[in-house]
């Protein structure tokens, strides 16, 4: 989680110097381990130091290779450094280089095509001075982000955007098109982010300039995985497992003390059971197993599956109250984050995480986020059942089904009717128009994708793009996130997978739940439903912060009535916050909020004179019984962590 900039010209006379030093200023929260800058012609590296591994820990970056003219500077971490070793041909003491240096190694062998053989997590920039030629890299999953702006003969590359903004060479143009596709809750297109001028290298791909100009070429697909037939279900099972623990151990490589941020769910879980036996095995210290509580907001509360959990793999445990941390609390205190709009609906809870993790030595934070999506495809169980010819299963299957729809509510029920197409693998046309998106809106997105088969949506933008700014937040808390299900090996495998290991007989993520047979508590791994922090939220922007809620929206250079309906937001937002209702229309109104934050902080105001936004703060008054989990306005205060 180091921060990289590059300055490039094309024309020796164009000084690399000329906002440089501002740039990388804007990236020092990435750098409490230090920075170094190389200026070499027409060429200016920056590297700002977050170590986090034993290997990394006394190598300087950038690093130079004065007999190949070559410059690197790398951010992540490379996990198949057994593989890479053995390939290159070192031994003994030089099986110790750092990830950078293996990186360098790699390239000198292989050129470009290096990057196809690595495993992890990774942006990298390579100068090439002989040739020049400057070679930049993104992990296949966009774990690690990476910005550039190309300008008249000028490269600029840097690990956010916010320090791309800094250089004088760089306009703040908003891309309409790209705010319409956020308010669509849809990625912009590969390559573009909410400013014009500035682009993001797509995950898998790599961006070469050189004599010829700019080109960007795409090393890794997710639809190209083949698939996998085992004869037996065990063998899929007891293969995921592998996998999994692979992706947790290679995460677990660092230098201090290790945490995972855990929940009572399944996936959080399943990371701290595997990370605390791998430390077992390594005679070390367990790692905190950091949670949330909740004592008036009785829904969001998994303390029993955390404390279960703890207690069953010897998890040392540091519990933070959480009834305190609604959206919105403490506003002005917010810091100004300039890469994008996409706030955390929960961002407090995080960060409350992060600094307690920080005071207590951590640097590496496993967190089981995206889990969920490791099992796309899971409505096609019967489709593939019946492909297979496993007729016997395919019955067994409805009927579970049947009795576990049985127990929904009937809106829900009635939706199975247009559930059966896709369980069967019927195709739907493009999406088409929200409800929530004006007319202008819907013109400036353009095409909306359809249906998402199962590697779009495990590879999303939207992850990426989630990724990526959380890796920052993080950063100011000098903590790296590493994400175990965010792993390419475990992405591929569960492409392989037939979807009736993702989904049968009423249970999700069955594949998980037969893995962590005997290593989680049966309680746990077997539990159905989960818990929601949606009570936090209404608590919130229903109560506690609703006044300010109501100003922002109704602030004179609003813009967010440019792209979402102010009707439909008046009638779907507090009825569906009284009503304790989550999905896209509460993701929406969130963004609205979220966007005219970051709005207002980055000074970006309407051309077009707006109409007052009729919202009562006061409409929830006479409506807090019809919640019970809604808390009394007694506790605002925060509470210190408590230590297990």
């Amino acid at each position: 989680m180091s921060g990289l900039l590059l300055v490039w010209n094309s024309d020796p006379a164009l000084a690399t110097s000329s906002g440089f030093d501002r740039s990388f200023d804007a990236l020092s929260h990435r750098g409490p381990d230090g920075s170094r800058i190389c200026r070499e012609g027409t060429v200016a590296l920056g590297h700002q130091h977050f170590r986090t591994t034993l290997e990394e820990k006394s190598a300087e970056q950038p690093l130079v290779d004065p007999q190949g003219g070559l410059l690197l500077a790398l951010d992540g971490r490379i996990d198949n450094r057994a593989e890479l070793l053995s390939a290159l041909g070192f031994r003994g003491e030089e099986s110790g280089r750092s990830d950078a240096s293996l990186l360098m190694a790699a390239h000198r062998t292989w050129g470009a095509a290096c990057f196809e053989r690595l495993l992890g997590s990774w942006a990298a920039v390579i100068v090439d001075r002989r040739r020049r030629r400057i070679l930049c890299s993104r992990d296949p999953l966009g774990n690690r982000p990476l910005y550039y702006c190309w300008k008249r003969g000028r490269l600029l590359v840097a690990s956010e955007a916010a320090a791309l903004l800094r250089h004088p060479g760089v306009s703040r143009a908003i891309d309409q098109e790209a705010v319409a596709h956020f308010f669509a809750l849809e990625a912009p297109e590969p390559g573009r982010t909410f400013y014009s001028q500035i682009a993001e290298l797509p995950p898998g791909h790599n961006l070469c300039v050189d004599e010829e100009g700019l080109r960007t070429e795409c090393f890794w697909r997710a639809d190209a995985v083949p698939r996998l037939a085992y004869r037996r279900d065990r063998d899929y099972v007891e293969h995921f497992r592998e996998l999994l623990r692979a992706s947790v151990e290679c995460r677990l490589r660092g230098d201090g003390e290790s945490a995972v941020l855990m929940s009572g769910g399944l996936d959080s879980t399943s990371v701290a059971a595997l990370a605390a036996a791998h430390l077992r095995e390594l005679e070390q210290a367990p790692p905190w197993a950091i949670s949330w509580s909740f004592q008036k907001l009785v829904p969001a509360d998994e303390s029993r599956f955390v404390r279960a959990t703890a207690s069953a793999c010897r998890l040392r445990s540091l519990t933070i109250p959480g009834d305190g941390e609604w959206p919105l609390r403490d506003l002005s205190l917010w810091g100004l984050d300039a890469n994008a709009p996409w706030e955390g609906l929960y961002r407090r809870l995080q960060q409350r995480a992060y600094r307690a993790a920080a005071d207590r030595g951590v640097r590496v934070l496993l967190t089981g986020e995206y889990g969920d999506e490791l099992y796309a495809g899971d409505m096609f169980w019967l489709r593939d059942l019946l492909r297979s010819g496993r007729l016997g299963g395919a019955w067994k299957g409805c009927l579970s089904q049947l009795a576990l729809d049985a127990c929904l509510p009937l809106p829900d029920r009635l939706r199975l009717r247009s559930a059966v197409a896709r369980v069967l693998g019927r195709p739907t046309g493009p999406a088409g128009r929200p409800e929530w998106l004006t007319e202008r809106a819907w013109r400036s997105c353009g095409r909306l994708p359809g249906r998402l088969f199962r590697a779009e949506q495990l590879a999303h933008p939207l992850i990426a793009h989630a990724c990526a700014l959380e890796t920052s937040h993080a950063s100011r808390a000098c903590i790296e996130v590493r994400r175990p299900y965010r792993d390419r090996r475990l992405i591929e495998f569960a492409l392989s997978l037939p979807a009736h290991l993702l989904y049968r007989n009423g249970w999700t993520k069955y594949v998980l739940r037969e893995a962590m047979r005997g290593i989680l508590p049966d309680p746990v791994r077997r539990r159905r439903w989960g818990s929601t922090l949606l009570p936090l939220a209404a608590r919130g922007l229903a109560e506690k912060e609703a006044g300010v809620a109501a100003c922002l929206l109704n602030r004179s250079a609003a813009t967010w009535k440019e792209f979402v309906r102010a009707d439909w937001l008046e009638r779907v937002f507090p009825e569906r916050l009284r009503a304790g209702l989550d999905g896209a229309e509460t993701v929406v109104a969130w963004q609205c909020l979220s966007w005219e934050i970051w709005a207002a902080r980055n000074a970006i105001s309407s051309a077009r004179p707006m109409e007052p936004w009729s919202w009562d703060s006061r409409v929830f008054a006479s409506k807090r019984n019809r919640n019970e989990w809604i808390a009394s306005e007694s506790d605002r205060g925060l509470q210190q962590p408590k230590i297990a």
